[in-house]
Parts: structure tokens; sequence; C-alpha cells
């Protein structure tokens, strides 16, 4: 595979946390626009949202299956949008560039307060090694 993200750039533009995922799902043809691992807001105390937006739709049978993170499910879910969108704070919003259409997923996480902040933590961290599982497994795109 070639190396099409260098380690400058993953530190500065991309998050810790999605480094290794992004620079796989690059190298296997996988081309990302933007993508984001979640950050933990201090105010909900709760993370926001995950995602990864795809410059082509990716086929439903390689779709993301993260055992942690169901399609469906009242308490943290995996949805797939069409771009242009951007998310802030958990809800969904317009992207402002015109882009081309193309998947985005997005995974939420566990919203509860009586949650222990260390179960949310480990809860992050598990989806950051779920998804690097996936993309691991993921085909180099033809």
């Amino acid at each position: 595979m070639k190396r099409i993200l260098d380690d400058e750039f993953l530190k500065e533009n991309i998050d810790e946390g999605m480094r290794y995922a992004i620079a796989v799902l690059n190298e296997k043809g996988y081309e990302t626009n933007y993508c984001c691992e979640g950050h933990y807001n201090e105010k909900y105390e709760c993370y926001v949202g995950a995602y990864i937006s795809f410059k082509e739709s990716i086929p439903k049978e390689l779709f993301p299956k993260l055992p942690s993170f169901p399609w469906k499910d009242d308490d943290k879910a995996m949805s797939r949008y069409k771009t242009p969108i951007t998310v802030i704070d958990g809800r969904r919003g317009k992207y402002i560039k015109d882009m081309t259409e193309s998947d985005c997923f997005y995974w939420e996480f566990t919203k509860y307060k009586r949650t222990s902040r260390a179960a949310k933590d480990l809860e992050h961290d598990r989806f950051i090694v779920e998804l690097n599982e996936w993309v691991d497994m993921l085909p180099v795109r033809e």
C-alpha cells in the first residue's frame, strides 16, 4: 500500500484516536474528507459523537459493524448520512462547502449522566479499538 498521509499531516490535522484509521483507510483507497474521534464535553458530561466522512460511497457489505456500536439502539448508535454534513455537539448540521454526495458514518456515545466518566472513557477507547479492527479487515479498494 502506498502512504497517502504522512505522519506530520496526521499529527497536525487528525485527532489522535483517528490517526491510524484515517491513514489506513486512505492507504487502502477509501479516501476521507474529514473526521472526529468524539471529545468529552464537560458541560453535558458526555462524549460528543465521532464521525468519518468519505469522498466516495462505501459498499453496503463493507459498512462498519462495530460490536459495541450497533446500527439501532437508544443508547449508542451508528448512523449513515449523505454528506455534505457536519456534526456539532451531537446534532447534524449542513456542511458549508459544496461537496459531492458521499457517505458519512456517525457514532453516538452514552449520554446518561448517571454513567461515570471512567465508564464513558472506556466506551470511547473501545470505539477506537473496534474502529481500527474494522479498518484492518477492509480489503484494498479496486
